[in-house]
């Protein structure tokens, strides 16, 4: 099988090793299910000079691979899933693996490590693989940092780590606190941290990614602030940070994401105020605030109330639910002339739209569903002449008050062209 393209191995349960294949023109590998194997050899890996993909999932008896893979130097991606005991800093005696790997791994682009409990740093024959661009981390409960050297991969473009418990990313493999890269990481354009529950802060690395467009924040429970120094991200266009329980504030600097489209917030129950500096957010197009149980979207830190002063004027987009404390709108939101989506969701103590409401000469779409407290509606409602969509669900008190030609609130919403009121 000398031409052979593509080999897929799986279930082959008395294999504890491979021989060496000297298949050199095999460009993809998958190895499934092999419950026995324990170590792929050197020469073996060193046979499969085309291979262009190697995939290896569920190996529990896996121990050792990182040293042959100096050899793949066609190799573009890598995916390791469900070997238990894999170790990619040591080699099949192992021996742990200081030295380089000599050049190779410069065509590695894709690397995914996922349920590799023995994952406990990045490796530093993975840090020389200058060409990387997408790097995947997940349900790694042994990872505890990542490493200083990280800026080395000059051209990673995508990082993505979820579901490792012991990650504490502010701190280097020896716990020292990670301060400065150098100008590094200038490729890292999106950054995605999910479920790791002792992050209490966002790396210092992190803000020497100048060009970074895209930032989202799941589940990281102790998360407690995100850092003052965040204008250093100036490219940052999209911001998401949901489920943070321990996050209190906002930092005032956020106004100087002159580059932000998108900002969304939700389930992080002890945010208690919004920050005024979010007026200075010239570039915010979209703003989604949502299941923030604390929360009083019209008061700042000091309990002033929240004025935007005409900020927020390319705004298009608004959405509000599941918050407690929404009893009338906040006014600033009637301060964003240019709105022209409005969506309201679950804010069970909401009693009335303001009669300003009519300051809103951009809003096309109002949407509300399920707030019951919500009753009648204001005057000001004739008054917006561009608003061509009106939705209500849930809302059983304007039910009969909006009924068609007959209800109390009819007249003021007559004008509008597309309208669904539905229990």
């Amino acid at each position: 099988m000398p031409n052979l393209i593509r080999l897929r191995l799986q279930q082959c349960r008395r294999c504890r090793h491979f021989p060496q294949f000297g298949l050199n023109k095999l460009k993809h590998m998958e190895i499934h299910e092999m419950e026995f194997l324990e170590y792929v050899p050197e020469k073996c890996l060193k046979s499969l000079s085309s291979l262009e993909s190697l995939e290896i999932w569920g190996c529990p008896r896996l121990t050792s691979l990182a040293l042959g893979l100096q050899h793949l130097s066609k190799l573009v991606d890598l995916s390791i899933e469900y070997c238990e005991e894999l170790d990619l800093s040591k080699d099949e005696n192992g021996n742990i693996i200081i030295s380089d790997l000599h050049g190779g791994l410069q065509s590695l682009r894709s690397v995914n490590f996922s349920h590799l409990p023995k994952l406990e740093s990045l490796s530093q024959w993975l840090l020389q693989a200058r060409n990387l661009e997408r790097l995947n981390i997940e349900h790694c409960n042994g990872l505890k940092a990542l490493p200083e050297r990280i800026e080395a991969l000059q051209s990673l473009q995508l990082l993505k780590i979820s579901d490792c418990k012991e990650l504490h990313s502010s701190k280097d493999e020896s716990g020292n606190i990670i301060l400065d890269f150098h100008g590094g990481l200038q490729s890292l354009r999106s950054v995605v941290f999910t479920h790791l529950p002792k992050l209490e802060s966002l790396p210092q690395w992190l803000l020497q990614a100048r060009n970074l467009e895209s930032l989202q924040i799941w589940r990281c429970y102790n998360l407690r602030a995100l850092p003052e120094r965040i204008e250093a991200l100036q490219s940052l266009q999209r911001l998401e940070i949901s489920e943070c329980d321990s996050l209190m504030s906002l930092p005032e600097r956020i106004e100087a994401l002159q580059s932000l489209q998108r900002l969304e917030i939700s389930g992080c129950d002890s945010l208690t105020s919004l920050p005024e500096g979010m007026q200075g957010l010239a570039s915010l197009t979209h703003l989604c605030i949502s299941g923030c149980k604390e929360l009083d979207s019209s008061k700042d830190e000091r309990g002033n109330i929240l004025d935007f002063h005409g900020g927020l004027q390319s705004l298009r987009s608004v959405e509000i639910g599941f918050l407690p404390k929404v009893e009338p709108l906040p006014p600033w939101l009637l301060q964003l002339s240019n709105l022209e989506h409005l969506y309201i969701w679950h804010c069970l103590n909401l009693k009335a739209l303001p009669e300003q409401i009519e300051a809103l000469q951009s809003l096309q779409e109002l949407k509300i569903w399920y707030c019951p407290s919500l009753t009648s509606l204001p005057e000001g409602m004739r008054r917006l002449t561009s608003l061509t969509h009106l939705r209500f669900y849930g809302c059983r008190g304007l039910e009969e008050r909006c009924k068609r030609d007959a209800g109390e609130d009819w007249c003021k919403i007559a004008h509008i062209s597309n309208i669904y009121i539905l229990p």
